[in-house]
């Protein structure tokens, strides 16, 4: 997902927006019409755009058996009682009712103890990471970890007094962590898979070999790697960009404080690999390619930044969540959002002297 042309006009190589996508619509076996977008952000996901039916009959099959007890069942939680009331004028209905639509939409409203409805009607278990605290979505488990003497090595100074510029660097390989933790080894993976210093066929399982060994080396006990005790997810992005330079992938690295930092190191020096809050508005793009904070803060994730655009003021971050998310597995942010982000305990790490082959 390269970035418009307008972004700069001092870059030896501009590139182009590719694709903004048009409003998505879903439609119904009636044939009438429902904007997704307007839609809560769980319901954005491509299960329910292909059939939010689906969806409706799983929620109505787990909620029938409390339909006949006692609101203040012990066994009968408050959700489960209001999600009850939606479905139980559905339950006689064919599964492709216009109305599903709007059962759907309100279902996703419904509070449920902060966890969040997923397009199946599933409710994960809450993951247990390693500096004691949990996360509904275990993808989400970047700690925050940060060493004092990093202030010492900031990205300023190399980048000078230049004018901020617009930039992409190119990465042509979107790896998937799935469902599973190890964010940190899959940013780092794809830092070392985009330009400026491609290394080429780098796999899911390197990703996670390297989240593993920045398991072994970060602040807290335990890991998810074989023999790991106690049982836990979740690294640090400084542990991740150790293990890089332990593996001779990397011979310097620095850090970006603040927006400005951000976007010379981007423009100028390369790629950064970010360790920032996630909220629930992060979870999927909108139709116009773009991130946005919104709801409750869901967990921590690391994810590469891999473009800047100054007329646009925005960054363009390259996720780990495969191709069908954001657009072709890539989002935009902007420097709004960002800043805010990086005020929140956000980090920034710019390698700065990358090797292709160690």
């Amino acid at each position: 997902m390269p970035l418009p042309r307008s972004t700069t006009s001092s870059s030896p190589h501009p590139e182009h927006l590719s694709a903004h996508r048009s409003p998505v619509s879903s439609g119904t076996g009636t044939g009438v019409q429902v904007p997704l977008q307007s839609m809560p952000p769980i319901l954005a996901g491509p299960v329910n755009r292909r059939n939010p039916h689906r969806f409706v009959a799983k929620v109505a099959q787990l909620v029938e058996p409390f339909l006949g007890r006692k609101r203040n069942s012990g066994s009968n939680p408050n959700f489960v009682a209001k999600v009850a009331q939606l479905v139980e004028p559905f339950l006689g209905r064919k599964r492709n009712s216009t109305a599903g639509f709007s059962f759907v939409a309100k279902v996703a409203q419904l509070p449920y103890s902060g966890r969040r409805t997923t397009g199946t009607a599933e409710v994960r278990q809450m993951v247990a990471l390693k500096d004691g605290s949990e996360v509904e979505d275990g993808r989400l488990d970047r700690l925050v970890q940060f060493d004092e003497r990093s202030r010492a090595f900031g990205v300023r100074h190399l980048v000078g007094a230049k004018k901020p510029r617009g930039y992409s660097w190119s990465c042509n390989n979107w790896l998937d962590q799935g469902s599973e933790g190890a964010c940190v080894g899959f940013s780092m993976t794809h830092e070392l898979a985009a330009r400026p210093s491609v290394v080429s066929g780098l796999s899911a399982q390197f990703a996670r070999d390297v989240y593993w060994e920045a398991q072994k080396i970060d602040e807290w006990k335990g890991g998810s790697y074989p023999g790991a005790s106690p049982v836990s997810e979740g690294s640090s992005v400084i542990a991740g960009v150790k293990i890089l330079q332990r593996l001779g992938y990397i011979k310097e690295y620095r850090w970006s404080f603040g927006l400005q930092d951000l976007m010379l190191s981007v423009g100028y020096r390369g790629p950064a690999i970010l360790g920032i809050n996630w909220y629930e508005g992060m979870f999927d793009a909108g139709t116009d390619g773009f991130v946005r904070i919104g709801g409750d803060l869901a967990g921590g994730h690391a994810i590469l930044c891999n473009g800047v655009s100054i007329t646009g003021r925005f960054f363009k971050l390259h996720n780990s969540w495969g191709r069908n998310w954001g657009v072709g597995g890539d989002a935009f942010i902007s420097f709004a959002d960002m800043e805010r982000l990086l005020h929140e305990g956000g980090e920034a790490c710019v390698p700065t002297v990358r090797l292709r082959n160690p």
